[in-house]
Parts: C-alpha cells; structure tokens; sequence
C-alpha cells in the first residue's frame, strides 16, 4: 500500500466521524420537528388519530434504525482509522527494515572488495 493511500485513510476518518455525527443530530431535529407539526393537524375523522399514531410508531422506528446504522457507520470509521494507522506503523517498519538491509549489503560489497 503506497503511502498516498494510507494518507487518504488517515484523512478522511475524521470526515466520516463528523459526517456520522451530523447525520445523527439532523435525525433528532427533525424527529422534533415532526412532533410539532403533528400537533398542529386538526383531528376531523374519528379513525384520523389512529392512523397518525400508526405513522408516528413507525417514524420512530425508522429515525432509531437510521440512528444505529450511523452509529455502527462511525464505528467503522474509527477501526478504520486505526487501521491505517497500523499500516503506516508497519510501513515504516518495512521502509526501516530495507534500509538496514541496503546497509548491510553495502558494507557486504565493501568487504568483499576490501579482501
């Protein structure tokens, strides 16, 4: 994974998180929102309040699903983050790694033509 890739994940996690964040706070305002309108219908047919309490039921419903797929959508942005977290670790590691090993090889070469 190049490090362009990585910087892209670390950079964008952050959005998601923030985005997640909104999202959950827009649900909630305008689940406010629906209550007040609601209150201001006028009850004419007898059957009326039942079927607003029906549609209310299921709004409710359909906001806390909406709520928990954000939040499961901001937990995945968190282990994401940590992973390319983890991965810029470990490409360091490599990047170190070959460094001692080009080292190596050059005292090698140097050795060999020493003798």
């Amino acid at each position: 994974m190049n490090p362009f890739t990585i910087g892209t994940l670390l950079n964008s996690a952050p959005m998601i998180i923030q985005g997640a964040g909104k999202l959950i706070d827009l649900i909630r305002e305008q689940k406010k929102e629906t209550s007040t309108l609601d209150q201001n219908v006028p009850v004419t047919v007898d059957n009326l309040e039942e079927v607003i309490g029906r549609l209310e039921t299921r709004l409710d419903v359909m906001d806390e699903a909406s709520v928990e797929q954000i939040k499961l959508i901001e937990q995945l942005a968190r282990q994401n983050e940590v992973l390319a977290t983890s991965l810029q670790q470990q490409q360091q590691r490599t990047t170190f790694a070959f460094i001692l090993a080009l080292v190596a090889l050059l005292l090698a070469i140097l050795g060999l033509t020493v003798n």
